[in-house]
């Protein structure tokens, strides 16, 4: 196998030749699966898993992540959850309902 030329191994579905390169990621959870929402440009796919079986997709990132690393150096990235987002405008809006209550969002 060379870096050019990635075999996959044999599956017994179809595989789609092309390969989509991931431009976004959404991660939800419930008590019964992890459900992951992956973008690639504008066609978005989603695809749930069991806890364990997130749990050795995991694992298995990992560890091509780490052997990443050994080979072409550390990769210095920040949690997306920690890192700090620009907070939006609020657009003002205030108008009184049927019972007579002012309503406003500020």
């Amino acid at each position: 196998m060379t870096e050019d030329n990635i075999q996959i191994p044999d599956c017994r579905n179809d595989v789609e030749t092309g390969m989509y390169y991931l431009t976004g990621a959404t991660i939800a959870l419930s008590e019964e699966d992890i459900r992951f929402l992956l973008s690639s440009h504008n066609t978005s796919q989603y695809y749930a898993l069991s806890p364990k079986h997130a749990k050795r997709f995991l694992l298995l990132l990992k560890s091509k992540i780490d052997e990443y690393e050994k080979k072409y150096g550390e990769l210095k990235v920040k949690h997306p959850m920690l890192t700090p987002r620009k907070e939006s405008k609020k657009l003002g809006f205030s108008f009184q309902n049927n019972f007579g209550q002012k309503l406003s969002n500020k």
